[in-house]
């Protein structure tokens, strides 16, 4: 038989419910963070490669024509 576990005197089941609670809503939102700084950091690294080899650092009319292609590639799946 399962030996059940016991809280200490000074910890109610709602302070231990709320606190893993808190612990989880810390990890999300650190989760959440680390994510969208990996996103941002891609796209700017697709941008300057896009300026650097496509672009040949200029900004150019045919910039939007090569956005436009390389995005409909990517969305076919042609990587």
């Amino acid at each position: 038989m399962a030996k059940a576990w016991k809280l200490p005197p000074s910890t109610s089941p709602t302070d231990l419910f709320e606190d893993i609670r808190a612990l989880i809503e810390q990890a999300r939102a650190t989760t959440a963070r680390t994510i969208n700084s990996a996103v941002t950091l891609l796209y700017w690294q697709v941008g300057q490669r896009i300026r650097r080899d496509l672009l040949h650092e200029q900004r150019a009319e045919y910039g939007e024509q090569i956005v436009a292609t390389l995005s409909q590639q990517l969305t076919e799946g042609r990587m």
